[in-house]
């Protein structure tokens, strides 16, 4: 290991060579013990102790010898008298004696409670009602039946310029406002198409009117053929120089293969 040491004004490398730490030498043995102090003085008496529980009773002891004859008791009243004794037999019945006059008629009683309603008895079979109709049935409280008058109070007309009259129930409009949509091909316009136009044509704008074009027109609109022939006769390519094209051309093997490559075209195969 080596130290910088830094000794002002100048700074010095001084190399220490420092030693590694040794092992920690082996615990000594324990000393003798030593001898036994003074006893110490007697510590303060600790509380009194809690009162000890209540004994068990102790058992009944022996029965007592028995005491003297009591004396003689006096003698008793005389009883009570005895019981009736029973009835003679019944004597003969005497004869019936006259019938005596009517009594007068005893005022009317009151009129009995009102009983219980018996259980309704089962419906009867419906009746014919072909030859009636909703004149013969009232209406109902919740159910009502239609009528022009309610239908048209009913209704109601909000907004601006309407009037809706409930006694005939015509909804009439007061706006004079008219609407008027230009068409052409400018913002908010309304396509304008000519005559002509079927649901498998492209579309073109000519001038402001919307014309249809089937496929061979727009391939004559644009100068393309619909498929590439090997050479590429026609349409001419004009305009195009070396390294301008840009893009896929795809041909199938035998026009490619017909192809004369020369130095200024490439041709990738993918």
């Amino acid at each position: 290991m080596a130290d910088v040491i830094k000794v002002n004004p100048i700074t010095r490398v001084v190399k220490v060579e420092v030693g590694h730490k040794g092992p920690d030498g082996a615990t000594g043995s324990q000393g003798p013990t030593g001898s036994a102090g003074p006893t110490g003085a007697t510590g303060p008496a600790g509380p009194t102790g809690t009162t000890g529980a209540q004994g068990p009773q102790g058992s009944t002891g022996p029965t007592g010898s028995q005491g003297p004859i009591g004396l003689t008791g006096q003698t008793g009243a005389t009883g009570a008298a005895g019981a009736q004794g029973a009835a003679g037999p019944q004597g003969d019945t005497g004869p019936a004696g006259a019938t005596g006059p009517a009594g007068p008629t005893g005022p009317t009683g009151s009129a009995g409670a009102t009983g219980s309603q018996g259980p309704a008895g089962p419906q009867g079979p419906a009746g014919d009602i072909s030859s009636s109709d909703t004149d013969d049935l009232s209406e109902g409280s919740t159910n009502l039946y239609h009528t022009t008058a309610r239908a048209r109070a009913a209704l109601s007309a909000t907004g601006t310029g309407l009037s809706y009259n409930a006694s005939t129930g015509a909804i009439t409009s007061l706006s004079t406002d008219v609407v008027t949509l230009s068409t052409g091909i400018s913002t908010n316009n309304v396509p304008k198409f000519g005559a002509g136009v079927v649901d498998t044509d492209f579309l073109k704008v000519s001038g402001t009117t919307v014309v249809g074009r089937s496929a061979a027109e727009v391939l004559s609109d644009i100068g393309a053929q619909a498929a590439l022939t090997s050479p590429v006769t026609s349409p001419a390519m004009t305009g195009v120089s070396a390294g301008s094209i840009t893009g896929v051309i795809k041909c199938s093997q035998s026009q490619y293969d017909a192809i004369t490559p020369d130095a200024n075209t490439l041709y990738v195969i993918v």
